[in-house]
């Protein structure tokens, strides 16, 4: 339900080998740049994946990165790890925990800590929580910034294809000053066999604080996947907000090119208005193509190569700008 960011060129490449079959080796490297700052992230991550027991997988890995055209040039080397395991006692129960700790600077560091507890077949109660260093992501620990999220949320399934939630979310403070509860449901309605329609509906509202996120949503979605080279998906949705309504269209489509490679296009449009702003305060969208390769023979390498492309108009900036 969130609309899209402000105009970016970004760039991402993930790959992943498979040493053994309990060890793995992932890859991740990201470019992106803020097209209307010049603020430009450049980075890597790679962590070594193993399963040290039953049920228990530990990751660790270094991560490296560049900011710089922002307000002060940042570069972090951090290590980084996690741990996620479930628990022997509760059937159906699982946690993880992660830490990430920049070398050169102690207050740039990542925290996180959750779990989830699935219980009669389709009902799942999970919790999480995140300190950060940052306002934008794991590629941009500085200290200027930080956040809490807390997340606490029950997801149950009803009739056959129907899922109904009820979720708490905290943000920055642990006082309950700015926390919001959602509920939802979604349902999926098969016509023929590969051919469905998707519904669903949200209701945001504030329990403590500012309550200008507040909002109904409404969506509705086609899902096709009776074909075996070819799938495609359409969504529309409708966000109506205390300052504002917004309007989101989506198309994709995924071809498979041969048994190891298939290419994938997905585009999404997002229309806003504002209240006491004739028209289309913004308009924004977002292009991705890609391509995907999976090492079928071995099953030790597989990559995604994504290009994306970005346009926004927004009545607050100047078109020169």
């Amino acid at each position: 339900t969130a609309t899209l960011g402000q105009g970016r060129t970004e760039a991402r490449a993930r790959g992943r080998v498979k040493l053994n079959g309990s060890t793995n080796v992932n890859g991740e490297v990201l470019f992106s740049r803020n097209d209307t700052t010049g603020a430009e992230t450049f980075g890597g991550v790679v962590n070594v994946q193993q399963s040290v027991a039953k049920n228990v997988n530990a990751e660790v890995g270094v991560r490296h990165t560049q900011q710089s055209g922002g307000t002060n040039d940042v570069t972090n080397t951090n290590i980084r790890s996690k741990v996620t395991a479930d628990i022997g006692f509760l059937r159906g129960a699982s946690t993880y925990a992660e830490y990430e700790q920049d070398l050169n600077d102690s207050q740039r560091k990542l925290f996180g800590i959750g779990g989830d507890y699935k219980f009669k077949n389709r009902t799942k109660l999970y919790a999480r929580h995140e300190f950060i260093s940052s306002t934008a992501g794991r590629f941009t620990l500085n200290n200027n910034a930080q956040r809490n999220n807390t997340v606490v949320g029950l997801d149950a399934g009803f009739l056959k294809n129907g899922r109904v939630y009820s979720e708490y979310r905290l943000n920055d403070a642990l006082d309950g000053r700015s926390g919001q509860a959602a509920i939802g449901l979604r349902n999926q309605f098969p016509i023929r066999e590969g051919f469905s329609v998707n519904f669903g509906f949200e209701r945001i509202f504030t329990v403590e604080g500012p309550s200008g996120n507040d909002g109904t949503s409404i969506s509705t979605g086609i899902d096709y996947t009776a074909s075996a080279r070819w799938k495609g998906t359409a969504r529309g949705e409708a966000r109506f907000g205390a300052n504002g309504d917004t309007y989101i269209n989506s198309v994709g489509y995924g071809l498979k090119l041969s048994n190891a490679w298939s290419s994938l296009a997905k585009n999404i449009v997002s229309l806003n208005t504002r209240n006491g702003v004739s028209g289309f305060s913004r308009v924004q969208q977002r292009l991705r193509v890609g391509t995907a390769y999976r090492d079928i023979n071995t099953n030790r390498f597989d990559a995604l190569f994504r290009y994306e492309l970005r346009y926004e108009k927004d009545v607050n900036i100047d078109p020169q700008h």
